[in-house]
């Protein structure tokens, strides 16, 4: 594992979860314009030690942010707690996520997995061990690190692939891996 790939030390989190979730109370108004994505924030059970409220508002403010994906068009956002749901925004431990994402790359990372045969719903995995702790690369600055890991696990499940240059100002795009 390079450096930059390791998870900063810092505070425990939840290693191992049950493998099953439960969804947090919660809706919004639609924002956006174009066609509506709803989601839902949920969280797997066994997980302790996070304050869940603070998670689904930070989720749902970055979704609801102009600068995230429902302000530029072509795409709305609706954080539901009933009836259709086309996307899970799902608090995972890392093993789970292991389980979900696989771990060929030996690293704690979020990830996207897309509605199939063995699940019906799209599913944005936040890895809990990196909602705790960060990364490197985010030099202590944990705040951005969630809003990006939110808007790129999101991006995935609204059909955005990684990107693989930097803008034109030298700032990475979120879809680029920065994990």
């Amino acid at each position: 594992v390079l450096p930059a790939d390791a998870l900063p030390a810092g505070p425990a989190y939840t290693t191992k979860g049950t493998g099953t979730f439960r969804m947090l109370p919660g809706t919004s108004k639609v924002v956006g314009t174009g066609t509506v994505h709803r989601y839902d924030i949920e969280v797997e059970n066994g997980i302790t030690g996070i304050d869940l409220t603070d998670f689904a508002n930070t989720v749902q403010t970055v979704l609801s942010d102009p600068r995230s994906w429902a302000g530029h068009g072509g795409v709305a956002l609706q954080r539901v707690d009933s009836g259709r749901i086309d996307i899970h925004v799902t608090l995972t431990s890392s093993l789970t996520v292991r389980k979900i994402c696989g771990y060929d790359v030996p690293i704690e990372t979020s990830c996207f997995l897309p509605a199939g045969s063995a699940n019906g719903v799209n599913r944005v995995v936040i890895n809990d061990s990196r909602w705790v702790r960060g990364d490197p690369a985010y030099v202590g600055d944990l705040t951005a690190y969630r809003i990006y890991m939110i808007n790129h696990e999101d991006g995935h499940a609204l059909g955005h692939e990684h990107a693989h240059e930097c803008l034109s100002n030298g700032l990475a795009p979120a879809m680029m891996q920065q994990t």
